[in-house]
């Protein structure tokens, strides 16, 4: 059994449309899944958990992600905010990924490559970047943040373009931060990389 999670680091709701590739996919179907940050799911990544959606080879889904911890990092959020919001997730002991998913392939096996094509990724209105304070040493740069840091992002209305500061326009390739196939039930959990990828 193969299921796959996805999940798009530090930006809002969004939208992804997506193929599993077949070679004969002449009754292939259109799936639309739409989760709420009560239904994502933010645990760890384990072989047990049960598909919100099953497809067929060659299917196609269009579906939506949330923010990190449990969907509620909204806009304008200070780092002690973030901070704050971090600890009570870890303290329920949840991840701070919340994930789309999964999506179970009928007639996928363990060890099988998947072949997965993002035909078009629609973004929210705002990203949020943050690093959080050197001591925890997490992120990008820890060290040069000793307090930590935030900010806002707000899109343009093409969703091209981002104001980063006055005169700093950024410009937006959007991209899936995090999607992979769940472990096997020999490995059962799946470590989640430490490694914080920027949503821009």
């Amino acid at each position: 059994m193969e299921g796959i999670f996805f999940q798009l680091m530090f930006c809002a709701t969004f939208f992804v449309i997506f193929v599993f590739v077949t070679a004969a996919s002449a009754e292939a179907k259109v799936h639309t899944f739409k989760i709420t940050p009560e239904e994502a799911y933010s645990g760890e990544l384990k072989s047990d958990i049960p598909p919100v959606l099953t497809v067929e080879s060659g299917d196609t889904v269009i579906f939506n992600t949330v923010t990190l911890y449990e969907g509620k990092l909204v806009p304008d959020m200070s780092i002690d905010e973030i901070l704050k919001l971090r600890e009570e997730v870890l303290a329920r002991g949840n991840t701070v990924y919340a994930f789309t998913g999964p999506f179970y392939v009928n007639g996928a096996e363990p060890g099988d490559v998947l072949e997965v094509r993002i035909k078009r990724i629609v973004l929210g209105d705002f990203g949020i970047s943050y690093i959080c304070p050197g001591d925890l040493k997490r992120g990008t740069l820890p060290e040069a943040f000793k307090s930590g840091w935030s900010k806002t992002l707000r899109y343009s209305a093409d969703k091209k373009t981002a104001i980063f500061s006055p005169g700093v326009v950024l410009p937006l390739r959007p991209f899936l931060g995090r999607w992979r196939s769940l472990p096997s039930p020999v490995k059962n959990t799946l470590r989640l990389c430490p490694i914080i990828l920027p949503a821009i």
